[in-house]
């Protein structure tokens, strides 16, 4: 008896804690200067990269309308993609996610 009050105990504090990280996710948001604002559009790409919107690069959203971003690496690595929003503020979407050579992932 006293080894099931134990695994209860432990089950119940394990659901507890699991409950409160899922709970406690956030996302991440922060400050961006203006100057880094200005510097988005003269980045360099990386030729081994690929990051496609599906409307193409010169596409029309529209408030409300879905957009779905492909992105393909020639090498395998890690991913972070930033959205940058007219607010001067960013938030992280992918941060460090590992990506496999030469294949082509989604988001949504």
């Amino acid at each position: 008896m006293m080894r099931f009050g134990k695994i209860l105990v432990f089950t119940m504090i394990f659901g507890v804690v699991l409950s409160l990280g899922v709970g406690a996710a956030r996302s991440f948001v922060f400050e961006v200067s203006s100057q880094e604002i200005a510097s988005i559009d003269q980045m360099l790409v990386s030729p081994f990269l690929r990051l496609t919107p599906d409307k193409g690069n010169f596409g029309t959203y529209y408030i409300g309308d879905t957009l779905i971003l492909s992105y393909w690496s020639a090498r395998g690595g890690y991913v972070s993609i930033f959205d940058y929003t007219p607010d001067g503020k960013a938030q992280i979407v992918k941060n460090n996610e590992p990506i496999v050579a030469e294949i082509e992932r989604e988001l949504y």
